[in-house]
């Protein structure tokens, strides 16, 4: 029995020297130093810039400066300014009332050449102001109202935005840059709705989707926005199944990508112990 356990140590302490020999294989390649991964903390952090239409319209020299300076600093992110539905920064075909005076001074497509420039190495973002206030100005019916029952002169309503021709037409502006521009993402930027959005047909989808007979309000009577959550803040990946059907587009893009623009439905918690209430957002979806 002792002579085992002598055995038994001997063999506990000679192990780890037969190990590297008893693991050797001649199908097996040990890792190198110089082929590990990457570790994900390496990771180039986003350092991202947005310029605006004046920006996209300065003269070629001063645009050669300025995207030298960006990539001195490591940008790897460019938002370049597409406009709004009511003054493109882009010579949008068929809508040539809407292009913005640098595309029509310079005679130039600003999106498009700012595209070429900064896409050969950066992430480019087309960012979409969805205020509209020349749009609306001929359109005061569309415009959203306050809380108190101002008209809001930049800002569509709610229901223009979800049911009216105000949406319709930015999915189609939103449809005209993905296919003709090389454009990495889009952005829609201004799609908030907190004091905005308390007109008849606003509260009618209200209604509807919560449930309630009217807004929540305050004692006094007014409308309280302190316990109505903002419509959006952007644009939401979303999954197929929330998106709103009626109002789906599929496009496929410039660089061959499919994606689904649509309004999401979006259930919001309520403070104070108000139950929750639905309503609509802008959400987008690569589909392919």
């Amino acid at each position: 029995m002792r002579c085992l356990v002598i055995v038994l140590a001997l063999m506990t302490m000679l192990l780890p020297l037969w190990l590297p020999e008893a693991r050797a294989c001649p199908d097996t390649i040990e890792p190198s130093p110089a082929v590990t991964a990457t570790p994900a903390s390496t990771t180039l952090p986003v350092r991202a810039v947005s310029l605006d239409l004046s920006d996209l319209a300065l003269p070629r020299d001063r645009l050669e400066r300025l995207e030298q300076r960006m990539r001195d600093a490591g940008v790897n992110m460019v938002g370049l300014s597409a406009g709004r539905l009511d003054w493109t920064g882009f010579r949008w075909s068929g809508k040539e009332e809407r292009w913005s005076a640098g595309v029509r001074e310079s005679g130039r497509d600003l999106l498009a050449n700012a595209t070429q420039r900064f896409g050969r190495w950066a992430h480019v973002s087309a960012i979409v102001d969805v205020f509209a206030p020349r749009y609306l100005q001929t359109r005061p019916t569309q415009r959203a109202l306050d809380a108190a029952g101002h008209p809001i002169p930049y800002q569509a309503s709610t229901h223009a935005l979800v049911n009216g021709s105000f949406g319709d037409e930015l999915i189609a502006m939103i449809d005209y840059i993905a296919r003709h521009y090389e454009v990495d993402s889009i952005t829609l930027t201004e799609l908030f709705y907190y004091q905005e959005g308390y007109g008849a047909d606003d509260l009618a989808l209200y209604r509807e989707h919560s449930g309630r007979r009217d807004w929540p309000r305050t004692p006094r009577g007014s409308i309280n926005i302190s316990i109505i959550p903002p419509l959006a803040h952007g644009v939401r990946r979303c999954s197929p199944d929330s998106l709103n059907a009626q109002r789906m587009l599929r496009i496929r893009t410039a660089n061959n990508s499919l994606w689904t623009f649509g309004f999401m439905r979006t259930r919001h918690s309520m403070r104070g112990g108000v139950a929750g209430t639905i309503m609509r957002s802008f959400c987008s979806m690569p589909t392919g």
